[in-house]
């Protein structure tokens, strides 16, 4: 998992699904961006919300994303103990998607900005054309 800001974790499913680096990370809320809920880990008490996508440049994601800005804004306003997952299969296009909005939302970046600080992070995400216009 790549730590894109203090306590927003970027990553993949399998990631996602490890209970030992859930716990290890500390992890409170998990946003799955991805076609099919994912069974995650029931010894959690985690927080989620499903976005159900698939990673195709003609999906609909900027329909989604204000529900995930504020999921991940008020996640991280709890308090300094909740730190938020997201993730869809491979941690680079839906997921990084939604982490650039939010940087976009709430850091008043730029697209171009808030995806050179995403690769920063994790310097493979790449997210498609579709989702990139509608950033």
């Amino acid at each position: 998992a790549s730590e894109v800001l203090p306590r927003l974790y970027l990553t993949d499913l399998f990631t996602a699904r490890d209970e030992a680096q859930l716990t290890y990370l500390g992890i409170t809320h998990v946003v799955s961006v991805i076609e099919h809920a994912p069974i995650l880990p029931e010894t959690h008490s985690l927080r989620t919300l499903h976005i159900p996508l698939s990673d195709s440049s003609d999906q609909d994601i900027l329909a989604h994303l204000p529900v995930a800005i504020s999921f991940i804004h008020n996640a991280l306003a709890e308090g300094p103990d909740s730190r938020v997952l997201v993730h869809c299969l491979m941690g680079i296009s839906r997921s990084a998607t939604v982490v650039c909005a939010y940087l976009i939302a709430t850091m008043r970046m730029t697209p171009d900005e808030a995806l050179a600080a995403v690769k920063e992070k994790r310097g493979f995400v790449s997210p498609n054309m579709g989702f990139l216009r509608q950033l």
